[in-house]
């Protein structure tokens, strides 16, 4: 999940300063001159002020540096990124590509078309190759059903005893990350729901029931994190021989694993009752199981051709005809995303994005940072709204943002 996530401790004393109002952004001058204190818009435009009230212009400043903030779970797991020019990446999901178009949802929602010669390139998300996805919409056969949960939009909803999901893969995940979208009707929980983790011997789980969720089975448990009716983002990471859960971005537990040790599924269920008391309402709306990769440089855009870079960095050069979440359809071949790094766009017309900032943002708990050049517009109700050349006018919340860094007028 990458060096994102902290440790419990960490999240914890920061929960601790933020509960107490202690927080201050940091403004590093050219000169190397730093300033603790807070990002604002005046009447005169944008400008930093310390923890006196004193005004830094901006003109002075290279770089401003956000004190550590929790970023909203999004609706939907990211899947892939979006490469483009200068740098610039956006992580969310692919929907399509086709002769001219792609067409992509990014973390803050919706869904945006872009000319395919304004894209470098899709790769996927968090250095990670898929091994397993699953949209409760439609659940595929390799989902199992049993006590009738029901299909509610794009999730499986669970409202009654004894009512299970189970999801196998092969190869196991011994050294990746397994996310699940979960939701709840945010009320305690008169029976448990249990996230049960298959293919590790100490059988660890998760658990949400009157306490809130809770890590179970594993040498080291933390705090429950507390029940919300909002989207969560359970996430179990596989590391150095060693199992860390995620809800958000508090960590519920870890504990060693065998060197075997592999996530080849999980196991979604509601506990059996005698007194046929409901359990409350829980949805799980996606999952995916992702094996982290070895690092390899993305290519080099050709002139003419695109390029298809495959798991060990192989390159294949030629045409993407079309691609979508499942496939890539490169000339007269298909390839599953299972055993493809990212494809990479012929290099014609990509044009430079000149902007007045380099705004770098978590697009999701676990996420390594996306990065977008654009034009800081205002602060409203706590969001940072900026306007950017391809995608209009974003809304990102405080607690999402890393970094700006002013650029060159």
């Amino acid at each position: 999940m990458q060096a994102s996530y902290h440790h419990y401790c960490v999240s914890l004393l920061l929960g601790v300063l933020l509960c107490a109002g202690v927080r201050a952004d940091e403004a590093v001058e050219h000169s190397g001159v730093r300033h603790r204190g807070t990002l604002k818009r005046e009447a005169g435009g944008w400008a930093f002020r310390d923890q006196d009230d004193g005004r830094v212009p901006m003109s002075r400043i290279a770089y401003i540096r956000f004190a550590d903030g929790i970023p909203l779970t999004p609706s939907q797991l990211p899947a892939h990124s979006l490469l483009l020019a200068d740098e610039q990446r956006v992580t969310g999901k692919l929907i399509a590509v086709s002769e001219k178009k792609v067409t992509f949802s990014p973390s803050w929602g919706g869904t945006i078309t872009l000319d395919r010669d304004k894209v470098i390139g899709l790769v996927q998300a968090d250095s990670s190759l898929v091994v397993a996805r699953e949209d409760f919409a439609t659940p595929s056969k390799a989902c199992t059903l049993l006590g009738s949960p029901t299909t509610e939009g794009n999730a499986l909803r669970f409202d009654a005893p004894v009512q299970v999901m189970l999801r196998s893969w092969k190869p196991g995940v011994r050294d990746g990350t397994v996310r699940m979208l979960v939701r709840s009707d945010g009320e305690s929980p008169k029976l448990p729901c249990r996230y049960n983790i298959i293919g590790i011997d100490a059988k660890p789980s998760v658990v949400l029931d009157d306490n809130g969720w809770r890590a179970i089975n594993v040498k080291t448990a933390y705090p429950a994190a507390q029940i919300t009716d909002k989207h969560r983002l359970l996430a179990l990471e596989l590391r150095d021989q060693r199992l860390r859960v995620y809800l958000d971005d508090m960590c519920l537990g870890e504990t060693a694993i065998a060197p075997d040790d592999a996530i080849t599924g999980i196991l979604v269920s509601t506990d059996a009752d005698g007194t046929k008391t409901k359990p409350g309402k829980f949805w799980l709306h996606e999952l995916h199981a992702g094996r982290r990769v070895p690092f390899v440089t993305n290519p080099a855009n050709d002139l003419d051709r695109d390029i298809m870079q495959l798991e060990h960095g192989e390159q294949i050069f030629g045409r993407v005809i079309a691609a979508d979440a499942s496939l890539v359809q490169f000339g007269k071949r298909n390839f599953a995303w299972p055993g493809v790094r990212g494809i990479f766009f012929a290099a014609k017309n990509k044009s430079l994005v000149l902007d007045t900032a380099e705004v770098s943002f978590r697009p999701a708990p676990g996420f390594p940072v996306d990065t977008l050049r654009c034009e800081l517009i205002r602060w409203e109700d706590g969001r940072l709204l900026v306007r950017h050349d391809l995608f209009g006018i974003i809304s990102l919340t405080r607690g999402q943002l890393r970094r700006i860094r002013l650029t060159a007028k």
